[in-house]
């Protein structure tokens, strides 16, 4: 049923309380300055809008839930600075990291603990977070809200159900995988890897404009077909910035791929012909024109100004026999430890320090390669392979 902001507090259960006004959030962060710990989630509205943004905060401490609503708290800065003090667990804390970094820059100081990297640390072989809910609480949590557009005010009942649920069985989880860390000698592997992703958070990703443009499935297109793609994408992102909506809402990644193959092989056929692949129904005149202008732009084009595929470049052919070593090995020591083979090194890894030789367990380190755990579980299949490797 629909309901005002105002009523939402009426309406949710006893043990949480949604905060959208400066007196609640203050009530809140007084009483979060108590605890040294704090499992956080977030929810943020890009499967409707081209620039997303952080929409719901949720906040779980000593068993105590809270749902911040950032679009009515105009100073959210006394909760990023808690945060950065205090112990943060998430379950997958990439995302939301990257997405907390939008409130004045945060970045935690303290150790976060990542429920999802602890699971594949122990081997799991079910780590989402339904799953680990329904292993440690006997709960199936509802799918409903999960793809919800969280900027739209009010939020209903079922979201903030939803919601309230991915911080709630946290602190218990946590605790029961740090035991279960702990008893097989994993907890530092943990640390590391945590700290690892914490660091790679701070950082903006920067991706060179040339690149994207190149969606999945462009293995064995033409430079021809890529101009096709790379020119309908950047028309697509356009109208999706100036919409502000996601770009698959204009039309999909598939689509362009479609509409390239044909516009390559159509010869000097229009989209109005039969043999051209179907629009999205909410196509305009405008936009189908748009499309006709660069298939023809591209049909003009030389080959010198048709993109290429950037090759993977392959393992050189005379380090294979390393590389096949390192991934046996790699192999062979993740089965004794019940992990899969990527937990225990990517295969990039791999393939990088039969490459580039490293000396040593801290220059496999310092590389960025893999992390000090991993290098120490495969010091010994790294010094079989690589002459003159240390193990100091």
């Amino acid at each position: 049923m629909d309901f005002e902001a105002t009523d939402i507090a009426a309406l949710l259960p006893a043990d949480f309380t949604y905060v959208d006004t400066a007196s609640v959030f203050s009530e809140m962060v007084g009483a979060l300055q108590s605890e040294d710990r704090i499992a956080v989630d977030t929810e943020a509205d890009s499967l409707h809008h081209y620039f997303q943004k952080v929409c719901l905060i949720q906040i779980t401490a000593n068993r105590k839930n809270w749902l911040v609503d950032p679009l009515a708290i105009v100073n959210l800065t006394p909760l990023v600075e808690l945060f950065s003090v205090r112990k943060l667990i998430f379950h997958g804390c990439d995302y939301d990291l990257r997405m907390l970094r939008s409130f004045n820059g945060f970045s935690p100081q303290k150790p976060v603990f990542d429920t999802m990297i602890a699971s594949q640390l122990l081997g799991y072989s079910h780590v989402g977070l339904a799953a680990l809910v329904e292993k440690f609480a006997d709960v199936v949590l509802s799918k409903k809200g999960q793809k919800s557009d969280w900027s739209r005010r009010p939020l209903t009942p079922e979201q903030l159900t939803y919601a309230v649920e991915d911080t709630r069985y946290l602190e218990m989880i946590a605790d029961l995988l740090e035991q279960e860390l702990l008893g097989l000698g994993r907890l530092d592997w943990h640390k590391e890897s945590c700290a690892s992703v914490v660091s790679a958070t701070v950082h903006t990703r920067e991706i060179d404009s040339d690149k994207r443009w190149r969606i999945k499935g462009l293995k064995d297109f033409t430079r021809r077909q890529l101009a096709y793609v790379r020119e309908f994408w950047h028309w697509r992102e356009g109208i999706a910035q100036k919409a502000d909506i996601p770009s698959f809402k204009i039309i999909t990644n598939q689509k362009i791929l479609d509409l390239s193959l044909w516009a390559d092989s159509s010869g000097d056929r229009s989209l109005t012909d039969s043999s051209a692949p179907r629009l999205p129904r909410t196509f305009t005149e405008r936009r189908r024109a748009a499309l006709a202008e660069i298939i023809l732009r591209v049909r003009q084009m030389s080959d010198d100004e048709c993109p290429e595929f950037p090759k993977r470049m392959p393992p050189p052919p005379d380090k294979k026999k390393e590389i096949d070593m390192l991934r046996a090995g790699c192999a062979k020591v993740a089965a004794g430890l019940e992990l899969e083979p990527f937990i225990v090194a990517p295969r990039a890894a791999l393939e990088s320090i039969a490459r580039n030789l490293p000396k040593n367990v801290t220059e496999v380190v310092e590389s960025g390669y893999l992390l000090r755990w991993q290098t120490e579980l495969l010091v010994e299949v790294i010094a079989k392979v690589l002459p003159g490797f240390s193990r100091d």
